[in-house]
């Protein structure tokens, strides 16, 4: 896609469409975004001429039937939300689209992606105040950003994602009077509070359910949280995969990799059990640790926890108290460390669609998980096993994959059935979708908000 030549002087980019032609409303660009930029003499013949941030919703397009996508998250860390966020913007923009993020910062301990984004041409601005821990007063000066923001960048559609980001950018969108799509990546009203809390928040997401569309990554999930806790009418939601870029096979060997972490008794012969993923209560990894040692009494095993996050003490006591061949290597590149391993193990008691088990069955490796959230949509098979939320059924479940994997026949099946899996989340195959559907969003919010009689924005 034609991009806008821009300098970046600052720590934050601008979206091509906020280009302004004076002198004046750039001063007032810079002030806003805290950052200085200036627009280069040559202007592409194929973006046309620089558009005034004023206009409004029907002026001229860079592109007839050009869309202009602005997505609102709490914060760009390595996780799930934040890498399929990635791939709409890739699709959009092969399509010819235009998109900005609006995020928070990361916390200290995450792994932060918005400068891989921005590597990739992304534009994005910060909004310290938009990050997910809940200040009222930050909050209200994140809300009144967001308007702002809003209001200059004058999108098609707003997209939100995160539990904090998504109230606070549907109610910014109903604000401004512009069509909002919320997408459930999973949600925190279950396994993370107490029911007190999660009474209030299901209320505060009934009432921002009002404020626009509903988005959510499977049927299940739209079950659970249209029917189960009651958020949203049912013309307002939509269900649509997410789209996921299978993984690319580390191209360093087992052992090479294994010395490079310093994973010091590492054996290439054992078969090893990848636990992937944030260490925090929801995803349960002392349960999955359980597991493993219950399993190991079986037969030899060995455990490669892949993440980080607050439970990582408790982890690192349990593999100590247990005896357990187990490492901790913290954050580290999914291909990487998904290479070492024979096994994927979650044991999450809440999950949307997890993208790692997606990325392991794109390279091959079979799943055993719980059979909770978005993960029961998912056609189980020799390459998923989905079981009970117990350390005894997930230990039964380790040890008949891993015998499966030593038969020729049923190996073969485990690969071909986990890349078949990886291939119908290809984005390829799924950016179509949302593309019609935020053209169908924005063409029903038109017909209910049709333009001023003088062409002038209302």
């Amino acid at each position: 896609m034609a991009r806008w030549p821009l300098e970046e002087t600052g720590r934050n980019s601008v979206a091509p469409w906020m280009i302004p032609k004076s002198r004046a409303s750039n001063q007032f660009m810079g002030s806003m975004f805290g950052t200085r930029y200036r627009v280069q003499s040559v202007i592409p013949e194929a973006l046309g001429p620089a558009l005034s941030p004023r206009d409004s919703l029907s002026r001229q397009r860079f592109h007839d039937d050009s869309m202009r996508i602005l997505h609102i998250i709490a914060r760009l860390n390595d996780g799930g939300p934040t890498r399929v966020l990635r791939e709409w913007c890739r699709g959009l923009e092969e399509h010819g689209h235009q998109v900005h993020i609006l995020c928070g910062r990361c916390d200290a301990n995450e792994p932060d992606m918005s400068q891989l984004l921005r590597a990739e041409g992304i534009g994005m601005t910060i909004l310290p105040e938009l990050g997910r821990g809940l200040h009222p007063l930050r909050d209200l000066i994140a809300l009144q950003r967001l308007c702002r923001a809003i209001r200059r960048l004058q999108p098609d559609l707003i997209h939100t994602h995160t539990a904090k980001a998504g109230f606070l950018g549907r109610l910014a969108a109903r604000l401004c009077r512009r069509p909002c799509l919320h997408s459930y990546h999973g949600h925190v009203l279950s396994g993370y509070w107490s029911r007190p809390i999660n009474a209030c928040f299901i209320a505060l997401e009934r009432l921002a359910a009002r404020w626009g569309h509903c988005h959510s990554l499977s049927p299940g999930l739209v079950a659970e949280l249209r029917d189960g806790c009651g958020i949203g009418r049912r013309q307002r939601w939509h269900y649509l995969p997410i789209p996921i870029r299978a993984l690319t096979p580390d191209p360093d060997p087992p052992r090479a990799r294994a010395e490079a972490w310093d994973l010091q008794g590492w054996d290439p012969l054992v078969p090893t059990i990848g636990i992937l993923g944030r260490l925090v209560p929801v995803k349960q990894p002392l349960l999955a640790l359980e597991a493993v040692a219950l399993a190991a009494q079986q037969r030899p095993l060995q455990c490669l926890i892949m993440g980080d996050g607050p439970l990582r003490p408790q982890v690192e006591a349990a593999i100590a108290a247990g005896g357990l061949r187990a490492w901790c290597t913290g954050f580290v590149p999914a291909a990487a460390g998904l290479g070492l391993c024979q096994l994927l193990l979650l044991s999450s008691r809440n999950e949307g669609t997890p993208l790692s088990v997606i990325e392991a069955a794109s390279l091959g490796l079979p799943v055993v998980a719980t059979a909770v959230g978005g993960l029961r949509d998912l056609q189980p098979g020799p390459h998923l096993h989905l079981v009970p939320v117990t350390a005894k059924d997930l230990a039964a479940a380790i040890v008949s994959v891993l015998a499966q994997r030593e038969d020729a026949t049923l190996a073969a099946q485990i690969t071909s059935g986990g890349r078949k899996l990886a291939e119908s989340f290809a984005p390829a195959a799924l950016i179509p979708g949302y593309i019609h559907l935020y053209r169908s969003l924005i063409a029903e919010h038109q017909r209910a908000n049709p333009p001023c009689p003088d062409s002038r924005p209302c």
